[in-house]
Formats: structure tokens, C-alpha cells, sequence
């Protein structure tokens, strides 16, 4: 079994999932580290006791947008609500 992590605004959830279930809890857009690791998608999990899944980070804000959430000042898109953010 692995110890997932689920991290979004409201704090985090903890999960004991098998390394097939991994993937039914990602978000779209999601970041997934593997002890600690970056990893994607086809990562095996087989091979790890604990997942961690955390919302991407936002750099360089430059102001919200209508679901309110932060924005890049160079984004077209927002990756919450797939907004389109023409600046």
C-alpha cells in the first residue's frame, strides 16, 4: 500500500491507496512526486511507499482570475477553470 497525499486549497487529504489507484485521484494539471521525486504519469508506482499530489505553482502573479485564483501575467489559460485570460 502507499501513503498518498492529496494537497489543494483547503489544506490535504491522506490515503492508503495501491499503486494502481494512484492515478484516479489526480486532478487534471496536477503535480505527482514520488518520495519526494517530480515524476509523471507513467511513473511506476510499484516501486514507492509514499505519493504526494499538489496543485502546480503559479510564479510571478500578476492578478486573479474569475474563479479566483492566482494568474501568471503570461498565461492565455487558467489552469483552474481553463478560463481564457487574453491580457
Amino acid at each position: 500500500m502507499i501513503k498518498l497525499t492529496i494537497a489543494d486549497a483547503t489544506g490535504h487529504t491522506e490515503l492508503m491507496v495501491k499503486a494502481d489507484e494512484v492515478l484516479e485521484h489526480l486532478p487534471e494539471g496536477a503535480w505527482i512526486f514520488a518520495e519526494g521525486q517530480l515524476v509523471n504519469v507513467d511513473f511506476d508506482f510499484n516501486e514507492v511507499n509514499e505519493v504526494t499530489i499538489m496543485p502546480q505553482l503559479v510564479g510571478g502573479v500578476h492578478n486573479k482570475c474569475s474563479c479566483n485564483r492566482p494568474i501568471s501575467k503570461n498565461a492565455d489559460l487558467c489552469f483552474v477553470c481553463k478560463t481564457d485570460i487574453k491580457q
